[in-house]
């Protein structure tokens, strides 16, 4: 199990707490695991989500970029 981890999902995405739990209940032949299970086994490999920062949908790449040059920002 802990080594399907390292790989990403079938669907190239990250790995979740029902993403993980689906697995478990391949692997074992249990017809339901919960989602916090998966989240659980999650921890327990101390790994967790990974998501991208959100960006503002009318923020302004070009400003953006400008305010990270500017020293002392």
């Amino acid at each position: 199990m802990e080594a399907r981890l390292q790989f990403p999902p079938d669907d190239d995405g990250v790995w979740s707490g029902p993403k993980v739990a689906q697995v478990i209940a391949e692997v074992t032949g249990v017809p339901k695991v919960w989602p916090q299970r998966g989240w659980d086994y999650l921890k327990r490999l101390e790994q967790s989500l990974q998501v991208p920062r959100p960006r503002h949908r009318k923020g302004d790449p070009e400003a953006q970029e400008a305010f990270k040059e500017t020293p002392g920002a």
